[in-house]
């Protein structure tokens, strides 16, 4: 799991959902992607009813100098209280397809994320209980 927290360049302790990855940049869309590089914020808040400081990661930059897509990467506090519409905005504007929850055993038992059809999960947590 270690390579997770790498990609981010910093440790995340929440539950981070995996939309993609991040990847070069082909030449014949640089001039599409300097354009979207101006515009992009790292760290764009993503408004959810059941979740707060969800955050799409795409802008910055991992260790390796590639740049993180928009919604490819994104982060969140726990998930547990994600209404129907959260999870359909994920899914459909987000193409979620795995989430990584960083969080305590006790804190998992306590608030489970909700069962996502298509959606793989992971547990790993870095802190124990």
């Amino acid at each position: 799991m270690k390579k997770w927290v790498k990609v981010t360049g910093a440790g995340v302790l929440s539950a981070t959902l995996l939309l993609g990855g991040c990847g070069s940049q082909s030449e014949d869309k640089e001039e599409a992607n300097v354009k979207t590089e101006k515009t992009l914020q790292p760290g764009n808040q993503i408004k959810l009813q059941g979740a707060v400081n969800v955050r799409d990661l795409g802008g910055y930059k991992t260790t390796d100098g590639l740049t993180i897509k928009p919604h490819k990467l994104i982060r969140s506090a726990e998930l547990e209280a994600l209404s129907d519409s959260d999870k359909k905005k994920l899914i459909n504007t987000y193409k979620l397809s795995h989430i990584v929850d960083f969080r305590t055993n006790t804190e998992v038992k306590t608030k489970p994320d909700p069962e996502l059809k298509g959606v793989k999960y992971t547990h790993d947590s870095v802190m124990k209980d």
